[in-house]
């Protein structure tokens, strides 16, 4: 570990010792002792990783959107294509040109195709 500078004190006593439950906020102690240096990125990851898993699952899944939105940056090109082509397939669909397959019939092919 290397050594802090300013008055900032770090400790290993677990928050919830603190009176801390909150696990956003052990996941905000878990950054600041990677900003500071406390420990490093792989650590920093599984720390994260760790706390993560105990938030409820609706705070989990927004996380992992978020976290996958900045990895996945959006293409305007694609998306634009994209609307074109649903545009496209809502017309047809309203027209009567489409051709549908029902649900149970598509989950029925699929079935013989993965047998």
């Amino acid at each position: 570990m290397r050594p802090l500078r300013g008055p900032v004190v770090i400790c290993d006593i677990p928050l919830s010792l603190l009176g801390v439950r909150d696990s956003r906020v052990e996941l905000e102690f878990a950054i600041l002792r990677a900003i500071i240096g406390e420990i490093n990125m792989t650590n920093l990851i599984e720390e994260l990783s760790s706390q993560a898993r105990t938030l409820p699952a609706s705070d989990r899944v927004r996380l992992a959107e978020e976290l996958l939105a900045t990895v996945h940056e959006p293409d305007d090109e694609f998306e634009a294509a994209w609307d074109e082509e649903i545009q496209i397939r809502i017309a047809a669909i309203d027209a009567g040109t489409a051709k549908l397959t029902p649900a149970e019939d598509v989950f029925a092919q699929v079935r013989r195709l993965l047998n």
